[in-house]
């Protein structure tokens, strides 16, 4: 099982599968009675005045963790259902 310390992943840069950037990882919950991440906060990398817009993403919508960054799907599928059909969370505000 390969692990990644709370360090490592907050920071982490987030791109969807065909790399569109999201952002970073600005933080994440966990639920305490599972012992997993439930939801992942990414802001978009802006100036501090734009940064109110933030993505929650699902364990669900994770292709895979790297040490350099994170892989979610497509935000529209091939398919081209709307990016609410995907489950990608967008944007929360002062999430």
């Amino acid at each position: 099982m390969a692990t990644l310390p709370a360090k490592a992943l907050l920071g982490l840069p987030v791109e969807t599968q065909s790399g569109t950037r999201l952002g970073i990882i600005k933080n994440f919950d966990i639920d305490v009675a599972l012992c997993t991440v439930v939801r992942f906060y990414v802001a978009p990398r802006l100036p501090k005045p734009f940064q109110n817009e933030r993505f929650i993403i699902t364990p669900a919508q994770v292709v895979a963790i790297e040490r350099q960054r994170m892989v979610v799907f497509d935000a529209v599928s091939r398919e081209g259902l709307p990016a609410s059909a995907t489950g990608i969370s967008a944007p929360a505000v002062g999430a």
